[in-house]
């Protein structure tokens, strides 16, 4: 996966290696680069739903993990990435070969595969 990161009006990129659970940070900025790469592969704990059904709301759980060993919580960590860090995730970048979040307030997010398919983050 490749996506597109910005702060500060300075752009880079962040790679993402699932196979061996590695992320490289590209960006001029030395601190962006520390800040992202150590948001990354820092273990932390995320609030989901405790369903993937539509119709129950309300009920959560914490999934304790590190963003780089899995590609669900790496994806929940950069869509967190600007509230915790103040970078910018570019998911619709021309490089993004990894597909982008998509769902709405009623039903389950999806990550696509780039090929058609989806699977739902649990």
């Amino acid at each position: 996966m490749k996506v597109s990161i910005e702060k500060n009006g300075k752009s880079g990129t962040l790679l993402y290696d699932p196979h061996e659970k590695e992320v490289l940070v590209n960006h001029p900025d030395d601190n962006v680069r520390r800040a992202v790469h150590q948001y990354l592969t820092t273990e932390r704990n995320f609030t989901v739903p405790a369903s993937n059904d539509p119709n129950v709301s309300g009920s959560r759980m914490t999934i304790t993990g590190t963003p780089v060993h899995h590609i669900s919580l790496l994806d929940m960590a950069l869509n967190e990435l600007h509230s915790e860090t103040g970078v910018r995730v570019n998911w619709g970048h021309d490089d993004n070969k990894g597909g982008s979040l998509s769902g709405d307030a009623n039903k389950p997010i999806s990550k696509s595969l780039g090929d058609g398919s989806h699977y739902i983050l649990e």
